[in-house]
């Protein structure tokens, strides 16, 4: 199976426990039936219940923590909508899991349409550097933890408990991720993509993207593609 996890659409009971920080390479949407848990990832931390939506893009990383005694039922759907993700919630969840029975794709459309939106979940300097890592990709750390009276051994530990994974790994993941998107749903040319993502330089950027993804640039590069859709790959 590799290093990417693979995700059975349906109904799913999960068993009790944690779950260490891993990667799925296509998008999937979880809508929480019962029970409840902590999910880590590019998007925060979100404490999960039932009526609740986790929105994975393709590439995401997380760590979940289990938060019910008998562990939560899943929902598992299709999402290959790039561009969004993170914590929604849904009316009628029960709705969602008799039309996937029938057809996983129309469940989607209908997931889509139904999505509200919640109020984001933990806030402590973890998640504070979690979203600052992955809205600017070039921050100094130590200038970070400097600024909130944090020592780097402290903030290193400190986001390793929250999210299962060093800020550093954490920054290049998430730049890498981004650098990513950004040459599957626009023109702009990979050189420029390598800049504003703060790598070194373009050579850099293809060596982390291919590690990450499994492919350079230019194999992702598409003609045919809708920014913030479906992914065409050739």
């Amino acid at each position: 199976m590799g290093k990417y996890r693979q995700i059975q659409f349906g109904v799913e009971k999960v068993a009790v426990g944690d779950v260490p920080r891993h990667i799925h390479r296509d998008g999937y949407a979880n809508i929480v039936l019962s029970g409840s848990f902590t999910e880590a990832s590019f998007a925060g931390r979100t404490r999960a219940s039932p009526g609740m939506v986790l929105l994975h893009g393709p590439f995401d990383c997380h760590a979940d923590v289990s938060g019910s005694a008998g562990g939560p039922t899943i929902l598992r759907l299709p999402w290959r909508r790039v561009c969004i993700e993170g914590a929604y919630r849904v009316g009628d969840a029960d709705q969602l899991a008799g039309l996937t029975e029938r057809d996983p794709l129309q469940a989607e459309l209908a997931l889509a349409r139904m999505l509200e939106p919640v109020e984001s979940g933990p806030v402590g300097w973890p998640d504070e550097l979690a979203r600052a890592l992955g809205s600017e990709p070039e921050i100094v750390l130590r200038d970070w933890a400097e600024q909130r009276s944090l020592n780097p051994a402290s903030l290193s530990r400190g986001f390793r408990d929250a999210y299962g994974v060093s800020p550093q790994r954490f920054r290049l993941e998430a730049r890498t991720r981004l650098a990513w998107r950004r040459i599957v749903t626009e023109s702009a040319s990979f050189t420029q993509i390598a800049h504003e993502c703060s790598f070194a330089d373009l050579a850099h950027m293809s060596r982390s993207l291919a590690a990450f993804t499994g492919a350079g640039p230019s194999a992702w590069r598409v003609a045919d593609r809708s920014p913030g859709e479906s992914i065409s790959r050739r």
